[in-house]
């Protein structure tokens, strides 16, 4: 398994440092670098863990330490925090989607690794002394703002980029993946994490696709979601697979709130009327959700 150390230090000057190795997989010396950025002075508590994270999204997203279009398997995260390892609790995400962490700040700034790297394994692990195979220089990135770094998927439909929640995911790999009803979609502490990378490049493949539309609600069905998930939602249908996805936007951007799973026992969308022999048949009649 291939393994990134981190540990993060504060500077005299009130910057962060984040230290950071590198060792693939068999490799007997790593690459070494380091990062430096303030944190601003809004997130007061777990500044370290949040510079941690921080650093890790750079690694990981823009730097591409591991590799080109990866996701988190086969990717061991070795860190500094105890509060990271404990926002990133497998079994927790499975169960409650919040780790174990109560530390709400650690938890925000980790969403990026309980979606699209949630296969990575996550440890606290002491920091290697070694002779490095290679040195990158310190480099100098964009400081933590109040927002905490998100990572969103183009939709050309919506022409703009969509994140994906916690909760879309877990809605995907149980209603879609694992094909689960009300009564066991829940606790999926028995799904295997491959499944998260599966379900992260399902929608990292449909939101360009062209089966992908916007879909109008029912009237009855547009007054319960509007009470749940807000009136500003787009409402988007992928019709290769029966799935509706609710797309809500919050003070970052856009982002999936849920993913519904179409049948034909509870009307939710309008669809177009068709012909049945002689017959004209209501055609939200024949597509619901479960």
């Amino acid at each position: 398994m291939d393994k990134l150390f981190t540990r993060v230090s504060e500077r005299a000057t009130g910057a962060f440092l984040v230290e950071w190795q590198w060792l693939p997989h068999g490799a007997a010396q790593p690459t070494v670098g380091s990062l430096s950025f303030e944190v601003d002075a809004y997130h007061k508590d777990d500044r370290g863990a949040l510079a941690e994270l921080k650093g890790l999204y750079y690694l990981l997203e823009h730097k591409q330490v591991h590799g080109e279009r990866r996701l988190g398997n086969g990717v061991k995260l070795c860190v500094s925090s105890g509060a990271i390892r404990k926002a990133l609790a497998k079994n927790a995400l499975k169960k409650t989607m919040s780790g174990k962490t109560d530390k709400a700040a650690v938890a925000n700034a980790a969403t990026f690794l309980a979606t699209k790297y949630f296969e990575a394994t996550v440890e606290v692990a002491r920091w290697p002394v070694v002779t490095p195979k290679s040195v990158v220089p310190c480099e100098e990135v964009e400081d933590l703002g109040r927002q905490f770094d998100r990572i969103a998927i183009d939709c050309p439909l919506l022409g703009e980029s969509v994140s994906l929640s916690r909760h879309a995911m877990h809605r995907y790999v149980a209603r879609i993946d694992q094909k689960r009803d009300k009564l066991d979609e829940s606790d999926l502490s028995s799904v295997a994490d491959a499944r998260w990378t599966a379900a992260w490049r399902w929608f990292a493949r449909i939101f360009p696709n062209p089966s992908l539309v916007r879909a109008e609600l029912l009237p009855k069905v547009k007054a319960k979601f509007e009470a749940k998930y807000g009136k500003d939602c787009h409402y988007l249908h992928f019709q290769d697979a029966g799935v509706l996805l609710v797309v809500r936007r919050d003070s970052v951007g856009l982002i999936v709130a849920t993913v519904i799973r179409l049948s034909p026992y509870e009307p939710l969308i309008v669809l177009p009327d068709y012909m049945v022999g002689q017959g004209l048949v209501k055609g939200h009649l024949h597509l619901s959700r479960k």
